[in-house]
């Protein structure tokens, strides 16, 4: 069975999405992969989520991340943890002046056994990892 799970966060001031990669890489978060793949939406995705994968510069990633939000598009980027390739594809968006973001737990996700059968994401994980950079006014999470 296929396991969706997914962190909404909104902030408590308005920072872009570079900003708040940013911190997050400053606490640990990486956005490359062991082959220095960086996972991204490029411009003009238009919410078709055709995401890409390719090496590419902090500084070139930068540029069009925010192309992307001048032009309100979603960013997306995947990150994960350190070096242990648990991590997801985080969205940005901004809704009504907020600044809302989501990290989906695709691929390689940290997780917990209960009643030694019963397996579920171990969210707060997540939140020990996601939280503590940010300025968070509210945050939620569900499994499906």
């Amino acid at each position: 069975m296929s396991v969706s799970a997914s962190i909404d966060i909104i902030l408590s001031e308005k920072k872009t999405a570079v900003e708040i990669i940013n911190r997050l890489m400053n606490f640990g978060w990486t956005l490359a992969t062991k082959d220095g793949y960086i996972g991204y939406l490029p411009l003009g995705d238009k919410d078709d989520f055709h995401w890409q994968a390719e090496k590419i510069s902090f500084e070139a990633l930068t540029k069009i991340l925010h192309e992307k939000e001048r032009a309100n598009e979603i960013v997306g980027v995947t990150m994960t943890w350190k070096d242990t390739e648990i991590g997801g594809s985080f969205l940005f968006w901004r809704n009504d002046s907020l600044e809302t973001f989501s990290m989906c737990t695709d691929g390689n996700r940290q997780r917990t056994i209960l009643d030694g059968n019963y397996e579920i994401t171990d969210f707060q994980w997540y939140l020990a990892k996601l939280l503590p950079p940010l300025d968070v006014e509210y945050f939620s999470f569900y499994q499906i």
